[in-house]
């Protein structure tokens, strides 16, 4: 199955951040094609996906290779759609950058569609510039959003990855946010 960019996933998502039980009846209300379905975090395609972002935390490379298709569409916070080596190229800038400190898994979605939504709030160091802004001695925290869509294989076709840009960018204090979000 392949995924359509869902903006009216995203506005429901981070009106004002709204995370659990409360997220997951806007992205429901929001959802043209029924309600979303609860799944938790032992859903094999949940496991999967927590598995494959922390293993990018780590080495990038190993975990496209491993999750992904090879003609996987990524889709970034800002709408902007990327190939399987553009993602890569983003992976690692990100892995270079910052490492986690904790990731807490917040509640899982399956609409009827058969799109995954993953939602977790993540804190994490900054170890290296990243994208023109300084090092910055406090953790960030940042809720996140992953809608995803997997193939008959059992890889992950497609996903869109929904970053809490808002509270990285009040973290970091970039001059210039559309390099921070590195729209291209």
């Amino acid at each position: 199955m392949s995924m359509i960019l869902r903006r009216d996933l995203i506005g429901s998502f981070f009106a004002g951040s709204i995370i659990g039980v409360q997220g997951l009846s806007a992205l429901a209300s929001n959802n043209s094609k029924g309600d979303a379905k609860p799944i938790d975090s032992n859903d094999k395609r949940v496991k999967a996906f927590l598995e494959y972002v922390r293993e990018t935390e780590v080495n990038p490379s190993a975990a496209v290779s491993k999750y992904l298709s090879s003609d996987v569409i990524y889709y970034s916070t800002a709408g902007q759609a990327f190939n399987i080596n553009e993602l890569t190229e983003r992976l690692q800038e990100w892995s270079k950058g910052f490492v986690p400190i904790s990731q807490k898994f917040n509640w899982a979605a399956e609409l009827p569609d058969g799109l995954i939504l993953i939602s977790a709030t993540e804190k994490m160091s900054q170890v290296n510039k990243f994208r023109g802004a300084d090092i910055v001695p406090n953790p960030i925290k940042l809720d996140q959003l992953w809608i995803v869509s997997y193939g008959r294989n059992g890889k992950i076709d497609s996903y869109q990855f929904i970053n809490d840009y808002k509270n990285l960018s009040l973290a970091l204090k970039p001059k210039d946010h559309s390099n921070l979000m590195k729209i291209k």
